[in-house]
């Protein structure tokens, strides 16, 4: 509307442009009446009723319904609506009874937007004589052409666009006839029981995205693509139950790729397209392509999803190009129109490998926990070597060990050309220890379902237990344990390794605090418990910094399928940066150095003794020390050795000081963590001493000031436990929130966060 302002004194007359808004039928009777009265950006709201009336719609407005029913637009001697502007119709029911009447008919040279149509009855339900048009959530059904769009364009800039609209029961779904090469994209779209064609192009450029295309059949006829001239490309659709599924006339200018092109009574592809990672019916020759039976949820009722529940699992999921957009769990892309239900992809699990190292400690945190009946779970050792590695070579992985129930490994390995002992089934709750010897990177493909945090494991105290820790964040030792941490003897990964300096549930840990210990997605983990135990990891959401050791840059050392760890107790005031144990002057292992309790990897296992000497290298000054004279003790019956180390099985450590005249003792394994961490109730406070002295142990909160002091006193040597149940030294609970308890002996102050939550 036009709206005139006089300004007083001034005798000025200026116009100024609104939008306005009209009401159809409380500004106008008729829907035309409103546009004639309407100025462009102006906007039309039609309330719900049915209007006898052709509309012509040539300005730039908006007309939209009022309200959550769609208004009726009918009319009985043509065209319903006519667009010729750059507008928008949205939210309509358009009707016609006329022979030839089309429901839209679109011209000019203007973008034509057309939404949440309701389109049915006419001869062509949209009839576009130009290729600027938006189609989307539409239904169109019950005409002769669902939709039309003709040109002469030679080419266009901006395809015409047809998205998420249902279009079926017309003799033709979509009909494209063009004299040049302008581009038109259907996408997101379900063409079906249409009985001549779902889609049908003579000329230009079309992109067929996402769509599924099923049921254009009537008698010995029927398309479900129908490309007689231009180029057709065809990516991620299902192509089910026509006659024919999909014909070309234009050979390999024209391609199809993680589709699946199934059930169709007659060819599935006619002509020769360039076809790739598809699944099509009686197969076709392509990168990729699969023909095995797409297992659809229920295609009978026009379900196409992909199936992965306790009876079958697609051939389609996670098989289409990866080097086309991933779905949208991360997944690698999925055959077809549908997706398979959220699950998980790791291509890591055995990536960056350097084979001068030569073993990775891993598990499947991914894995098929679902299907019963399929080569993912009922052999998935073969599955996994003979069909994943076979691509990029078997000579990746020379064996595979796996600890089984009578403490006796057992070894899948690979002898030219096959692999044997691949019995066994793989589960995310087991652990397993690759050989690698290529030299290149592997990735390892492995699609599924990630494992229930709750998932229980038998532990048994008669030998090692190799599980695998599949909580998708990293914990630390004491949270991801929990409780349990009181039934474990050692706890070993391939990075670090814990254990009590006893075989006893008292006995002090040793490595437990004194650096970063993390249990990383995918690691296996070896533990040794003092009694039988139904096992289930922490799922705690404390999560902690994925630790990663760094290697060496001056000592190199050939990895192998087990180490011993060496703890050196260190001078502080003289760290190196990387420390090295050597066994007649062979390098066994090396360490960074980052602080003054370093536990080494010695790889010595197949050594029967010899003599022993520790390198330490400095970067800023003599680059290498030599020493000879140490102590050692071993985990068995701590009897003193020096400079000879014998390895035997039943020791699990061994305990080294390059203190001169020193006694070994661990300043980093005072404070042990509390638990339950976080605290509701009361909390246990756990510390170690390795001689009797002077304790202090006291509450503060987030301000420094003190809440409660636990102990003050002289203490024996030993494990102890004390108890805190949130209240302050007035008796008083605390409120919740994050508190400190800090430890001070031996002029050490260590300090530990806890959270608490009444």
């Amino acid at each position: 509307m036009k709206k005139i302002i006089l300004i007083a004194g001034l005798m000025l007359v200026t116009t100024l442009s609104f939008t306005d808004i009209i009401v159809i039928p409380d500004d106008y009777a008729m829907i035309q009446s409103g546009i004639d009265m309407a100025n462009p950006g102006d906007t039309v709201k039609v309330k719900y009723d049915t209007y006898y009336e052709a509309i012509d719609i040539d300005e730039e407005i908006l007309l939209i319904k009022y309200g959550a029913q769609k208004p009726v637009i009918t009319y009985l001697q043509g065209p319903t609506v006519t667009m010729t502007a750059e507008a928008t119709i949205s939210g309509f029911d358009i009707e016609t009874s006329a022979q030839y009447g089309n429901g839209i008919r679109v011209y000019g040279n203007n973008t034509a937007t057309i939404d949440n149509c309701e389109i049915s009855g006419t001869h062509r339900g949209i009839c576009s004589e130009q290729i600027q048009l938006e189609v989307s959530d539409c239904s169109i059904h019950g005409n002769y052409q669902g939709v039309y769009i003709t040109t002469n364009v030679e080419e266009s800039e901006y395809p015409a666009v047809i998205q998420n609209c249902d279009i079926y029961d017309n003799d033709s779904g979509i009909s494209f006839n063009s004299y040049g090469y302008p581009s038109l994209l259907v996408q997101g779209c379900d063409l079906y029981d249409n009985d001549i064609n779902g889609f049908v192009a003579d000329g230009g450029l079309t992109t067929i995205k996402n769509c599924s295309i099923y049921g254009n059949i009537d008698n010995n006829n029927g398309y479900g693509i129908n490309c007689t001239a231009g180029y057709c490309f065809i990516e991620h659709c299902t192509v089910y139950g026509n006659y024919y599924g999909v014909r070309f006339n234009t050979g390999d200018t024209n391609t199809i790729t993680n589709s699946i092109i199934w059930g169709n009574t007659n060819a599935s592809i006619v002509d020769s397209p360039s076809v790739t990672y598809s699944c099509i019916e009686d197969g076709y020759p392509g990168t990729g392509n699969i023909n095995d039976d797409p297992e659809f949820e229920d295609a009978a009722n026009d379900d196409f999803h992909l199936r992965w529940d306790t009876d079958a699992l697609s051939p389609c999921i996670d098989t289409g190009d990866q080097a086309t957009e991933w779905d949208n769990d991360g997944t690698p892309p999925d055959m077809g129109r549908l997706k398979v239900v959220k699950h998980w992809y790791d291509n890591w699990a055995l990536p960056d490998i350097n084979t001068d190292r030569g073993w990775k400690w891993m598990c499947f945190p991914v894995i098929d926990t679902v299907t019963n009946s399929h080569t993912y779970v009922g052999d998935m050792a073969e599955y996994m070597l003979a069909d994943i590695l076979d691509t990029y070579s078997l000579d990746h992985v020379e064996w595979i060990e796996i600890e089984t129930t009578n403490n006796t490994l057992q070894r899948i390995y690979y002898d030219d050309p096959y692999w044997q002992n691949i019995d066994h089934i793989f589960k995310s709750i087991q652990g397993y220890k690759f050989q690698m010897v290529a030299q290149d990177t592997v990735y390892l493909p492995i699609s599924g379902f990630l494992e229930d945090s709750t998932k229980t494991i038998q532990l048994n105290d008669e030998h090692d237990n190799w599980m695998g820790y599949f909580i998708d964040y990293s914990q630390s030792v004491e949270d991801a344990f929990g409780t349990s941490l009181e039934n474990m003897y050692y706890i070993q990964t391939q990075r670090w390794t814990v254990t009590r300096e006893e075989p006893e549930p008292e006995s002090p840990w040793i490595g437990l605090s004194s650096a970063n210990r993390t249990l990383n997605y995918g690691d296996l983990v070896i533990v040794r418990c003092f009694d039988d135990e139904l096992f289930a990891w922490c799922d705690t959401e404390l999560e902690q910094e994925r630790d990663v050791r760094e290697e060496t840059q001056y000592f190199s050392y050939e990895e192998q399928a087990d180490y011993i760890p060496i703890y050196v107790q260190l001078d502080p005031s003289d760290l190196p940066d990387e420390i090295a144990v050597l066994v007649d002057g062979e390098c066994k292992g090396a360490e960074k150095v980052t602080n003054d309790l370093t536990d080494i990897r010695a790889y010595m296992l197949d050594n029967s003794g010899g003599n022993v000497t520790f390198e330490l290298y400095y970067d800023n000054k003599a680059p290498v020390k030599k020493i000879s004279d140490y102590f050692v003790y071993n985990s068995k019956d701590m009897e003193l050795e020096q400079r000879s180390i014998k390895v035997d099985p039943s020791i699990n450590y061994y305990l080294v000081t390059l203190k001169e005249g020193d006694t070994v003792h661990f300043s980093h394994e005072y404070l042990l963590k509390h638990y339950p961490n976080p605290v509701t109730s009361s909390t246990e406070i756990k510390f170690s001493l390795p001689k009797d002295e002077k304790v202090s142990l006291s509450i503060y909160n987030i301000k420094g000031q003190l809440v409660k002091t636990l102990i003050d006193a002289d203490i024996e040597t030993g494990l102890h436990k004390v108890f805190w149940d949130g209240s302050n030294d007035d008796g008083k609970q605390v409120a919740n929130g994050i508190y400190f308890y800090i430890l001070t002996a031996d002029n050490h102050i260590l300090t530990r966060k806890m959270l608490y939550m009444r």
